[in-house]
């Protein structure tokens, strides 16, 4: 079993061989958590958190010690950091470059995650990660001109009309949506300039379903990919 132990949920992935893996969101470590956890009976949990010390002793709570693993960069393999502080490094980001490495082998890899905030990583065909950006995600964008401004809406994304927008709010939502999908066409496109090797767009996060039917680049959208990464890493540790 794997979780992503965030602030405000936790994701989990039940994988077990020769059946489908089992996804769930628990927006409580409560005790319908502690009774899911126990009906699976996991004989091994691996762990991405970013949430407090104290929701992390709560969520440790419910599994005996010896089977709980904290996921750390040096449980990685096959990967070589372009980070000097590689435990700096968002453990999301550390999943899903796992994942998306052991899913597309051999290829050059842009890793997009479209959550809170848009993360891109890349990855090249060897295993060496390139680094990667950091930006506002579509809900911060959207949030920001309506909070720190003293006249424009709150838009939200449904209310993209296409590239020019036509009111306030469709031009609200034409800059942020316009805005995620023109950086992610541009550094993808400047990594296929720069590499031989076939390149791959993958996309996950909260929005990437929604990037990804407005994306010119073809792409594929992975959900689970942190949990898929999770526990990857988990089968390479037993």
């Amino acid at each position: 079993m794997v979780a992503d132990l965030g602030n405000s949920r936790t994701k989990t992935g039940y994988f077990q061989d020769g059946s489908p893996p089992e996804f769930r969101i628990f927006t409580e470590l409560d005790s319908d958590f502690g009774n899911y956890c126990r009906s699976l009976s996991p004989d091994a949990v691996l762990i991405s958190s970013t949430a407090s010390a104290e929701q992390e002793k709560k969520l440790a709570g419910f599994f005996p010690k010896e089977d709980l693993n904290w996921l750390h960069h040096k449980m990685v393999s096959g990967i070589q950091w372009s980070y000097p502080e590689p435990e700096k490094l968002g453990k999301d980001r550390l999943a899903s470059l796992a994942a998306a490495k052991e899913k597309w082998p051999g290829r050059v890899l842009c890793v997009a995650d479209a959550g809170t905030c848009l993360t891109l990583d890349f990855l090249d065909a060897e295993g060496k990660h390139l680094g990667g950006i950091i930006s506002p995600g579509m809900d911060m964008r959207l949030e920001s001109m309506h909070r720190f401004t003293a006249g424009l809406p709150r838009a939200v994304s449904a209310d993209f009309a296409g590239i020019f927008g036509k009111s306030t709010l469709a031009c609200l939502a034409s800059g942020a949506v316009s805005g995620m999908v023109a950086e992610i066409e541009y550094h993808f496109k400047y990594l296929k300039i720069n590499h031989s090797v076939e390149s791959v767009l993958i996309l996950t996060g909260g929005n990437a379903e929604y990037l990804a039917h407005h994306l010119n680049s073809p792409n594929f959208v992975a959900p689970h990919l942190v949990l898929e990464g999770l526990y990857f890493i988990l089968r390479s540790l037993r």
